[in-house]
């Protein structure tokens, strides 16, 4: 067999992925890294390197799942998100970088509310908002909740892996339901996209439907919240929610029935999309 060099590989199969992504030379990286467990850096300085048969089939693998659409945190098991790095896999979604606002509206109210400090997060997946919420806040308690027992061991390695396992408490649980105690918080980004929609079964067919599948308007999870919320909630305390992009009127309206003395806001991603519904409620 003709021996094969890793920076020819990587011309190649950049050129092979060019359609697919904006970015092809950033995943390709990506894909050696993990295969080659080698920094980008070494990469760049080391066209050279002859690649074994072994690594040139993991290689081509992982290429051929990026061609068929999985997204690259499957392949290589990992995605940064709020200035860290998680581990991911197939049992969770990818996170986004929109859902870092939720994060950042979540920090700055218990910043602005110093004796307010339990969480409560609900449908966490990978772990990524509880994970993030508790290591920018050092004295916040957080309980995250999911349905999915795959899920909740996703984020059991994120949480171990972060050195948080004596500050997070994993539970299952379908959505409050399973969750003894009250909260000042609770952040969620649950199900929100209409069980019909084209990109549960095309672009979003890799990640979990029990995750994207909000039921026929989208809304189910998140009405069901709203009205567990309103026996969850401290007094004066907070529920943020990751919404879908039109539903931020329907998400507010069904907020205000539910918490007619409510503040409620809604707040948008840098793309100026509507992305978190705030609730606010009052102390008496």
């Amino acid at each position: 067999m003709t021996k094969i060099e890793l920076g020819a590989w990587i011309a190649e199969n950049t050129q092979s992925i060019r359609d697919k992504t904006s970015f092809p030379l950033i995943e390709i990286h990506a894909i050696v890294s993990h295969i080659l467990a080698q920094p980008r850096e070494w990469i760049i300085t080391h066209p050279d390197n002859a690649l074994s048969e072994a690594q040139i089939s993991q290689l081509n693998k992982a290429v051929r799942r990026l061609l068929d659409g999985e997204p690259l945190a499957y392949i290589t098991n990992k995605r940064s998100f709020f200035g860290s790095d998680f581990f991911i896999d197939q049992r969770v979604l990818v996170p986004r970088p929109e859902t870092e606002l939720l994060v950042e509206l979540a920090i700055d109210w218990l910043k602005e509310n110093p004796e307010c400090r339990s969480v409560i997060d609900t449908g966490t997946g990978s772990g990524i908002i509880a994970i993030s919420i508790t290591n920018e806040i050092p004295d916040a308690r957080v309980i995250a909740v999911d349905v999915s027992a795959d899920a909740l061991e996703v984020a059991n390695i994120n949480v171990r892996n972060h050195g948080l396992q004596n500050r997070i408490t994993l539970k299952r649980s379908d959505l409050l339901d399973g969750v003894d105690e009250p909260a000042d918080l609770i952040v969620a980004n649950l199900p929100y996209i209409p069980s019909d929609a084209p990109e549960i079964s095309t672009t979003l067919r890799h990640e979990p439907r029990l995750a994207l599948d909000g039921g026929e308007d989208g809304l189910r999870s998140i009405a069901k919240l709203i009205d567990q919320s309103a026996k969850m909630i401290t007094p004066g305390g907070c529920a943020i929610l990751e919404i879908q992009y039109n539903h931020g009127i329907a998400v507010m309206e069904m907020a205000a029935r539910r918490f007619p003395r409510a503040l409620i806001s809604l707040h948008r991603d840098l793309a100026s999309i509507p992305r978190v519904v705030r609730i606010q409620l009052s102390n008496g």
